[in-house]
């Protein structure tokens, strides 16, 4: 897949394990010191950066499922083929990443 993003995964960090003295959330890619976003902490934060350090995820499985809906993959695009049981695993496991728990 040819993108222009910082590659994923990437992480929720500064949220509820930092306590009602945090004063920001911040969302990380995984294994680098590389800052993606950050935004203040409110109600909605934690559920807001969930569903951005999920968008890869959810990237990766949209593009899988297209590709086994066309039958193609898009020039450019390196997509593995995969049975649907593992299509619907890949989406399910995208789709929790991004809701709060």
């Amino acid at each position: 897949m040819n993108t222009k993003h910082t590659p994923g995964a990437w992480e929720v960090t500064g949220s509820g394990m930092l306590g009602k003295g945090a004063s920001e959330v911040t969302i990380r890619a995984v294994g680098f010191r590389l800052l993606v976003a950050k935004m203040p902490k409110n109600a909605d934060a934690e559920a807001n950066a969930r569903l951005i350090a999920a968008a890869p995820d959810l990237l990766a499985a949209c593009v899988v499922a297209l590709e086994a809906e066309t039958h193609i993959s898009p020039e450019g695009w390196k997509v593995p083929y995969l049975d649907r049981n593992a299509r619907v695993e890949l989406l399910r496991a995208a789709i929790a990443k991004a809701e709060v728990r």
